[in-house]
Formats: C-alpha cells, structure tokens, sequence
C-alpha cells in the first residue's frame, strides 16, 4: 500500500511536470513570435536601408542642379551686366 507522504509528492510531481511543458510550450510560442518579428524588422530595415540610398541619390542630383542653376545665373547677370555696359 502507498503511503500518504508517497501519493502527495508524486500529485506533486506531476503538477510540477505539467507546469513545466505549461512553461516550455509557451516559451516556445514566445521564441516563433519573436522569429517573426525579427524576420520582419529586418525585412524593414532593408526597406529603409533601399529608401535611404534612394534619398542620397536623389540629394546628390539635387545639389548639382543647384549648382548648375546657379552657375547659369551668374552667366545670365554677367551677359545682362555686358549688354547694358554695351549700350
């Protein structure tokens, strides 16, 4: 016959064995979800990364139109400042 001390510590045991795969099943879920997110953040980080190379691209035209509109403006004020010289 099973003594009284014998049955609670294996009541015992298993409730700690079913708290534990509990426990492992739900780490689990945690460690996909966070497999997930980490897919996804990278998934955005070379989204930004593509958007940002983009943007300097687009910068850098910007800046040397810039340059050439100013370079023919001062052509402009010079060939007007020579026209009115001339007359």
């Amino acid at each position: 016959m099973a003594r009284p001390g014998h049955v609670k510590e294996a009541e015992q045991l298993a409730t700690l064995r079913h708290e534990l795969a509990s426990t492992r099943e739900q780490l689990q879920s945690i460690i996909e979800s966070q497999e997930v997110t980490n897919e996804e953040l990278e998934t955005a980080k070379e989204e930004l990364q593509s958007s940002n190379e983009e943007l300097t691209t687009l910068n850098e035209e910007l800046q040397n139109r810039n340059a050439e509109l100013g370079q023919l403006a001062d052509d402009l004020s010079n060939l007007l400042v020579g026209s009115i010289s001339l007359s």
